[in-house]
């Protein structure tokens, strides 16, 4: 049975926007998280995300203004409800903090990481952590570990490689002791605990990235913020749940069990991290997100965006997934159709602009819950449109079928000059579907801001409006543009171009659309 655990963070967002984390909120949303239990939703845990502490106090203090009598209305709200209080931790950084006068000899000259076998810094910061259990904290979540930092003697005697092989030996005994102190306590990992980028990018070669060894001490291990994938798709929410599948294989085929990884991927809200998606296909991002097996499964944002009707559905979601999945079908980077076999279900996508087909093995599964154009074709074969989400269950209530478009690619003869793509496209009856990807020399995907893709569309010398798909600000970047002209008529001039200086070439599609 998973751990259930609500993360406030993208109800608030200090980074990618301006909205602040306050008591208030932080009330609210408990309120919110009761009112789900009451619907069926379960709801193990309440994690308190970043800039919850005071610059000064060594992680021991609130911060005043916004906490004016600390934590304790937040914490015995809580635990008089049965709900485990969580906190988030940097996990070896300066991140929003004034460094106390006892760790400071384990500060790199960079002034942002600590080192953790040298210096006063980790046993404090142990500490730290004890003082919260004992006040009841069940959960901790670590991020922006920095496994390089050492003072600037210590740097200059050793290798970036011994170092981090110290900080890392160093912080992971420190965890284990923490557990054998605490032993109650879940440790989750978040990022800095991989050796290498990975998260940017859906089309990299799968490597081995996260040392095994961290699940000695980790709960679970996540594997990226939903962004969207280097895949377009009719539906800018459907590449964002390609994103996280495409993580989580990374991930899993790098060595870690599917229910070692955290895929965090179901973040609802207002704020700039989850791009300000409001609710728009939650749905299907909670099917696949329990889909994808995790022990720790969570949920983000702003919960009042459920209603009392969505939350029961919630909780029917929950109950139709239970142990672990396997991965089958393709690689969702490749934009081949993929999918997780779990007991009495299955979970499929296709994460292409070409219709797909998938085997499934088995046999007694009916169709709960389909988003596109999503046929049957016998007892294990399913037909999947661009796009297209489907559930397959032995026992279904429907969930819901939410209808998709038919897309057929065009021909057509694009002009590619550079970073700019040009034709002349004889439209037919429906929408057309103009989509460019960016690309570096090697072929890769490249990110920029959304304004440096641009797809423009004349006739007759006069402007036609281009609807974009996906929202104007992208804090991660997006390596392709997707724009839907609505019925147009008579030929129509298309112009696409990257002002993106990384991109060396794009590559242009057309697609005729018609509604199923």
């Amino acid at each position: 049975m998973p751990l259930y655990v609500y993360d406030n963070w993208s109800a608030y967002d200090e980074l990618s926007d301006s909205i602040p984390m306050t008591e208030e909120l932080a009330m609210f949303q408990l309120e919110q998280v009761l009112r789900l239990r009451r619907h069926g939703v379960k709801m193990d845990a309440y994690l308190m995300d970043a800039f919850w502490y005071d610059r000064q106090g060594g992680y021991r203090t609130w911060k005043r203004n916004r906490w004016p009598n600390g934590p304790e209305r937040w914490l015995n709200g809580c635990l008089e409800n049965g709900l485990l209080p969580g906190l988030w931790f940097p996990a070896n950084t300066t991140f929003d903090l004034e460094v106390p006068a006892g760790w400071r000899d384990s500060l790199a000259p960079d002034g942002w990481g600590m080192c953790c076998f040298e210096g006063g810094f980790l046993e404090g910061f142990v500490e730290s952590l004890e003082y919260w259990y004992e006040r009841g904290v069940r959960l901790f979540k670590f991020d922006f570990a920095n496994f390089g930092a050492a003072p600037e003697a210590t740097g200059k005697r050793l290798l970036p490689s011994e170092i981090r092989a110290r900080n890392t030996e160093a912080y992971r005994a420190a965890m284990a002791g923490f557990l054998a102190r605490c032993p109650e306590a879940k440790l989750l990992a978040y990022n800095g605990f991989e050796e290498a980028e990975f998260m940017a990018w859906t089309d990299r070669p799968i490597r081995r990235l996260i040392d095994p060894r961290w699940l000695e001490v980790f709960e679970s291990i996540y594997s990226g913020d939903p962004r969207p994938a280097d895949l377009p798709l009719p539906d800018f929410w459907r590449t964002v749940d390609v994103y996280s599948d495409q993580m989580v294989r990374f991930v899993h085929d790098g060595g870690l069990p599917l229910e070692r990884i955290d895929n965090c991927a179901f973040m609802i809200g207002v704020a700039g991290t989850c791009y300000r998606r409001g609710a728009a296909g939650w749905k299907a991002a909670l099917l696949l997100s329990l889909a994808r097996g995790g022990r720790v499964h969570m949920t983000l944002g702003n919960l009042e965006l459920l209603s009392d009707k969505d939350a029961v559905w919630f909780a029917q979601a929950q109950e139709l997934y239970r142990g672990v999945p396997v991965m089958i079908g393709g690689v969702p980077g490749r934009g081949e159709a993929y999918g997780y076999l779990g007991e009495g279900v299955a979970t499929l996508v296709n994460p292409s602009l070409e219709t797909k087909t998938m085997q499934v093995e088995g046999s007694g599964r009916r169709l709960a819950f389909a988003d596109g154009c999503v046929a049957l074709a016998g007892a294990s074969e399913v037909e999947l449109g661009p796009g297209a989400v489907a559930v397959l269950a032995t026992s279904p209530s429907p969930m819901g079928f939410v209808g998709g478009k038919e897309i057929s690619e065009a021909d057509v003869a694009w002009r590619v000059e550079g970073r700019e793509a040009f034709a002349t496209i004889t439209p037919g009856n429906g929408d057309l579907h103009l989509v460019f990807e960016q690309r570096d020399g090697n072929g890769l995907a490249v990110r920029s801001k959304p304004a440096a893709l641009t797809i423009a569309a004349r006739a007759e010398g006069v402007d036609l409006p281009v609807e974009r798909v996906g929202p104007e600000e992208i804090w991660s970047g997006i390596s392709w543009a997707y724009g839907i002209l609505r019925s147009p008529s008579g030929p129509v001039e298309i112009a696409m171009r990257s002002t993106e200086p990384a991109a060396s070439t794009i590559l242009p599609r057309a697609f005729r659309a018609s509604l199923v």
